[in-house]
């Protein structure tokens, strides 16, 4: 795995929902390698973006929501 590899997938855990032209232009590549660098650490490296939710500030505000409206 090369170095621009390691960036784009460091990018994409700081803001997995960030588009390839912003990453791109932070890793200071073109748009397109960029998207062909992410294309291809998903075909070949299972590169997966996915969201979590983390269920303790989500309990919280629905704790808080609910005791409101009592």
């Amino acid at each position: 795995m090369e170095c621009i590899d390691l960036q784009l997938i460091h990018a994409l855990q700081i803001d997995g929902r960030a588009p390839l032209r912003r990453i791109a232009s932070v890793l200071g590549v073109s748009d397109q390698m960029a998207a062909r660098r992410y294309a291809r650490l998903r075909e070949t490296a299972g590169l997966r973006v996915v969201g979590r939710l983390n269920p303790r500030p989500v309990h919280r505000a629905y704790v808080a929501g609910s005791t409101s409206q009592q």
